[in-house]
């Protein structure tokens, strides 16, 4: 066995037996060097390899952690965040990072789709998702002002489905496109990560009058979240 094969294999094992549980930090490069006598360099190896298999995260600067956290969800329906995380046994839990007001004025498009005048306001929040303590993903979003004029702190850290739904709106269709891409310098602290990979999900959801009520861009951590939709023999999409 490989000097660095060594050392994949001890954190591996540390992981299958709960020793080194998620978001528990390794130790540094040096010091795996002295634990098990080898190089920086070979250190360095099994880490990034143990990396490659999603069982660690690395954050430049800050350290190597446990991270073998990682769900499923279905690419069709218009379930919110806290619904799809609950079914599937996970607890969910947001950060408020930004609220805003803008004049919809200044965004033509939002403000043309959600059908409503220059001076009113649209709602922009911007959040990080948590699934069990573990940030996941990061989301910019754009609310109509047609359900609610003004929001709390409190509020907007909640299920904005839900308060959209208290307020009267039908969800009736949604349009989301799928990109990959790098992460900010911002979006890497947020979501404690490095160069890692993103997926991000844009929507455009809308009501039963065909009016916008909500423009998403959701950044989801690669190596945690996984979607997936299911076709069945007559080529129909759907929700399982």
């Amino acid at each position: 066995m490989k000097k660095y094969e060594r050392i994949v294999d001890h954190y591996k094992n540390e992981i299958k037996k709960g020793i080194l549980k998620e978001n528990d930090r390794l130790p540094g490069e040096e010091e795996i060097a002295v634990l098990f006598s080898v190089s920086r360099m070979t250190a360095n190896k099994a880490l990034n390899i143990l990396q490659e298999e999603n069982l660690v995260r690395r954050v430049k600067g800050v350290g190597t952690f446990i991270s073998t956290f990682s769900y499923k969800s279905n690419l069709i329906g218009t379930k919110s965040f806290e619904e799809q995380m609950v079914s599937l046994g996970i607890k969910p839990s947001r950060h408020l990072v930004d609220y805003r007001l803008f004049e919809a004025r200044t965004i033509p498009l939002l403000k043309n789709k959600m059908k409503i005048h220059d001076h009113e306001r649209i709602h922009y929040i911007v959040r990080v998702m948590y699934a069990n303590n573990i940030p996941i993903a990061v989301g910019y979003s754009y609310i109509t002002p047609k359900y609610f004029r003004e929001v709390d702190a409190v509020s907007i850290t909640g299920s904005i489905y839900k308060m959209l739904k208290e307020k009267g709106a039908i969800f009736c269709q949604a349009d989301t496109e799928m990109t990959a891409l790098l992460p900010t310098e911002e979006q890497k602290t947020l979501l404690k990560i490095d160069d890692e990979a993103l997926l991000k999900a844009t929507t455009w959801l809308y009501d039963q009058d065909d009016d916008l009520i909500e423009y998403t861009e959701m950044f989801y951590v690669g190596s945690k979240y996984n979607y997936y939709i299911h076709i069945n023999k007559n080529g129909e999409v759907y929700e399982l």
